[in-house]
């Protein structure tokens, strides 16, 4: 763009004065805007308008047209006419880098006259002027340039000093990011870097500096290799390599150098650019040796709090076993007892009371067993259908004596609860047992009501809520609050006055949760009380079978006798108890001391059904049955397991194990013969019924022996003489056997406590403590007990302290075994002092058992057993070490003790 601010005319017509002159000659700049031209320079003699106008490109006649010719053939020479109406010449060259055109031009006819003399000079001269004229041009173009870039230096260096400012500001706010990210980094905790592609650190922080003993700037530059031995950075190179080789970040634990103890939990990402190349790494490493002893800090109390619920599991269990295992032989004595007729009616209330004292004590450890199961998570509810009246009336048929004794009324109301629900029933009653013992307790006159009502209701289940209200003392306001909880009584005045140990309401408060309902009570003194208890049931359905009753000795006889049966019991007495019960019931019964012996007699002879001992010392009762259950015969033979373990966990033991049932110690006489029978088949047809043994008699004061044991101290005959229904031969014979069967246990122990076997040590005297508080022998339960109670209490007690217990536990044993040593001669009468017949048969007997204990044959267990009796008159004092080399099959020495007592005897071979 060309911007004039004077009149060209005069400039031009200086610029292009030639030597020669022409009239018509001119020279114009010509440039286009839109549709008109602007004419610059026309010089005013030649012409009326003015020297600078515009000329229209839309009239036809204007002179425009002509120029426009010219301009599109810049070089040319056009021919036209001008505003003269005159005939010209002209020649049109543009404006180097503009729209602009100069035109030259002359009249035609003063060009022809002298055309001939002239045409040189008048050539020349356009030239010439044309060059000037471009000249002129190109100076003022350059002057226009240098104006031009001086106005684009100043903007420049505007532009650039304003780069600078916001370069310098943009770089003081980076150096103060950079300072804030720095200040950020160095005080992390955790050691923090970034390497390029080739593992040189490009950046790390104080923490990671200070860890390797290094400044971060002296780091800046290396490589793992230069800081660490060659293992270590090969470590650290592998997995810089793995991130940038897979674009991917990694989780790894790391030992940062080469201490074996620092730990650390290492974050490695790639750094990638907007190229989305990868450039190197950046790092991140936590120390976790602080988290990691959290770990095992709470690892190891949570493995403690195990081992005290283990041991607490174990301890519970060990006294289930240990309660259950005497009151076995105490309710089941006391139930032969009370069948002997010549009873008096003080001695059956007597009995009486004994049975109902010890049922009160295994209520108490099922309390107790009940709280652990549920503390531990371990009490399973059962889903069955149950009716709610028949449960109600059993309910209270379980305190109506009680209630009756002491004149009160007991009545059950039933308001609007459906006929059968769905749930726990034997939990339920519980719960109600617990209410209902408690307001009889608390009760001394008027009355107790059990009532169940409905509180909601829909097409699937009822909310039914469960009361028991009595008249009784009533609890104080205050007092209320501390009901439901564990060991705990109001007042220990009432404790005093009416025992119990506070489990009973807290027991039904967690059941009550784990069927998802409530327990609570209201109370005023004096008046009396309501206990409720609440949870929703499902809806249930009716039974068409009633629950079968408890058989009978008499229906056990009629219906399955004549049935054989396997007993595999450790302990002697409990042997006794049972298998009498068994006999009264019309089966028989053989008999084994541990798992041992039951595998053996199994091989030899078909039994209908195995009852098993689980705590056995030889083989326990599991794995007795597991090899019960190989041999060809065993697969099917129902076991029934005899134990005091009864959580869920050990029936479901019991159950992988083979066994088919279990039977709960003590051993209920009805339940035991209820649950057999349900494995029997019943008696066929053709089997005789065999005769009911009778009744022991009482004359206990004849027996010579027996007065003097009984002011032996230590030893309580008449508990003894209530393990064997009085028969004081018989109690005299067990006590015999006992002395001579334990006496090896003493040296066991001896053996064991040399050794360091505290476990074994436990087994002997659990053994010996049980049978000896059976048989009356107080002293040596007694100084059993101590020796178990020092090994339960103190594993870690002295070797000294122990042996001084089990030092007294041998002269207690020895007392007693030199008190019964007066009446071995009378204990074991010789053979030859019987008759002949006698001596017959121990020859045959000595004779085939010999010959198969010679040849290591198996079948000489059985015919032990057939003849036990015959053989305790055969090896007299030798017969207990004789079964036990049997029950460990070392036929050898038995067969060496079998034939020394038949030459001392003087029987024939």
């Amino acid at each position: 763009m060309v911007v004039l601010h004077a009149d060209p005319t005069p400039w031009l017509e200086d610029e292009t004065a030639s030597p020669w002159t022409a009239k018509s000659g001119e020279v114009l700049l010509i440039g286009g805007e839109g549709q008109r031209l602007m004419v610059l320079g026309q010089r005013p003699s030649l012409h009326t308008q003015p020297v600078c106008r515009y000329l229209s490109l839309t009239d036809p006649d204007s002179l425009a047209h002509w120029l426009q010719s010219a301009i599109t053939s810049p070089g040319q020479i056009v021919e036209g006419r001008d505003d003269r109406e005159q005939r010209v010449l002209g020649i049109a060259l543009p404006v180097a880098e503009t729209d602009w055109f100069l035109l030259a031009k002359m009249d035609h006819a003063e060009l022809m006259a002298g055309f001939s003399q002239r045409a040189v000079w008048i050539f020349s001269g356009g030239g010439l002027l044309l060059v000037l004229a471009i000249t002129v041009f190109s100076a003022w173009q350059q002057h226009q340039v240098l104006l031009t870039e001086r106005q684009l230096a100043e903007e420049r260096e505007a532009s650039r000093r304003h780069l600078e400012e916001l370069v310098e500001a943009r770089t003081q706010a980076l150096h103060h990011q950079s300072q804030a990210l720095r200040a950020l980094i160095d005080n992390l905790p955790h050691p923090v870097w970034m390497k390029d592609r080739e593992g040189r650190f490009l950046a790390v922080n104080r923490t990671f500096a200070s860890s390797i003993g290094q400044t971060p700037k002296a780091l800046i530059g290396k490589t793992a290799w230069d800081l660490w031995p060659a293992r270590v950075a090969v470590r650290y190179q592998d997995s810089d390599e793995w991130v940038i080789r897979n674009h991917q970040p990694l989780f790894l634990e790391e030992r940062l150098g080469d201490d074996p103890d620092a730990v650390f939990e290492v974050f490695k990402a790639p750094i990638i650019n907007a190229q989305g190349e990868i450039i190197g790494t950046v790092g991140f490493a936590r120390d976790i040796r602080p988290e990691r002893a959290i770990q095992e800090e709470l690892a190891r109390r949570a493995e403690l709090a195990e081992s005290a619920m283990r041991a607490k599991s174990a301890f519970l269990a060990n006294m289930s076993y240990e309660i259950r295992t005497p009151m076995n032989a105490i309710l089941g004595l006391t139930h032969l007892l009370k069948d002997d007729r010549q009873l008096t009616e003080d001695q059956l209330d007597k009995l009486d009371k004994i049975q109902t004292a010890s049922q009160h004590l295994l209520i108490i450890l099922d309390d107790i067993l009940d709280l652990a199961k549920i503390e531990s998570g371990k009490l399973q509810l059962a889903e069955d259908n149950f009716a709610v009246v028949p449960l109600l009336e059993k309910v209270c048929a379980l305190v109506a004596d009680a209630a009756r004794a002491k004149g009160l009324s007991l009545t059950v109301d039933n308001q609007g609860v459906p006929d059968w629900l769905r749930g726990d029933a034997a939990r339920i009653r519980q719960i109600l047992l617990n209410y209902l013992s408690n307001a009889v307790k608390f009760t001394d006159q008027g009355s107790i009501v059990l009532r169940a009502r409905v509180l909601d209701e829909d097409n699937t289940s009822v909310l039914v809520c469960f009361e028991v209200e009595d008249t009784g003392i009533g609890i104080p306001p205050d007092q209320l609050p501390e009901l439901f909880q564990p060991f705990t009584q109001l007042d220990n005045s009432l404790s005093r006055c009416f025992g119990g140990t506070g489990l009973g309401l807290t027991i039904n408060l967690q059941l009550a949760n784990l069927m998802g309902g409530m327990v609570g009570a209201e109370s005023q003194p004096d008046i009396g009380s309501i206990f409720w208890f609440q949870a929703r049931f499902e809806r249930g359905r009716s039974q068409q079978d009633p629950p079968a009753a408890l058989l009978t000795e008499e229906q056990l006889r009629q219906q399955y006798s004549g049935h054989r049966l396997l007993l595999v019991e450790d302990d002697a007495v409990n042997r006794e108890v049972i298998a009498e019960l068994l006999r009264r019931g019309g089966i028989a019964v053989d008999q084994a001391v541990d798992g041992g012996q039951a595998i053996e007699l199994v091989k030899e002879s078909h039994y209908d059904v195995i009852l098993m001992d689980i705590q056995m010392r030889v083989m326990d009762g599991l794995e007795a049955t597991r090899c019960i259950r190989a041999l060809p015969n065993g697969a099917n033979i129902p076991i029934l397991a005899l134990t005091a373990n009864s959580f869920d966990e050990d029936r479901a033991q019991y159950q992988a194990a083979g066994l088919n049932d279990c039977i709960a110690k003590p051993v209920s006489a009805e339940r035991l013969l209820e649950t057999i029978a349900r494995w029997l088949p019943l008696r066929p047809a053709e089997a005789e019924m065999p005769t009911l043994p009778q009744p022991p008699t009482a004359a206990l004061d004849a027996d010579p022996d027996l007065a003097r044991l009984r002011s032996v101290p230590g030893l309580d005959c008449a508990q003894g003489l209530s393990a064997v229904a009085g028969q004081a031969g018989r109690y005299l014979e067990l006590l015999q056997r006992f002395a001579q069967t334990h006496l090896q246990d003493l040296q066991r122990i001896r053996t064991a406590l040399e050794t360091g076997d505290h476990e074994g040590i436990k087994a002997l005297v659990h053994t010996l403590k049980g049978v000896a508080a059976n048989l009356g022998a107080t002293a040596v339960a007694e100084a059993a007990a101590a020796v178990n109670a020092l090994l339960r209490s103190a594993p870690e007690i002295s070797v000294e302290k122990l042996y001084a217990a089990i030092d007294r536990l041998e002269q207690t044993f020895a007392s007693l075994t030199q008190v019964l040593s007066g009446r071995d001669s009378t204990s074991v009468p010789p053979l030859h002092s019987g008759q002949s017949s006698v001596t017959e048969q121990a020859k045959a007997l000595c004779d085939n058992l010999i010959e198969l204990l010679r040849f290591n044959d198996t079948r000489a267990l059985a015919l032990a057993r057939q003849q036990r009796a015959l053989l305790i008159l055969i090896l007299g004092e030798s017969h207990a070490p004789f079964e036990r080399h049997l029950g460990a099959f070392e036929f050898e020495e038995a067969l060496e003790l079998l034939e020394n007592a038949r030459l001392e005897q003087g029987i024939p071979s």
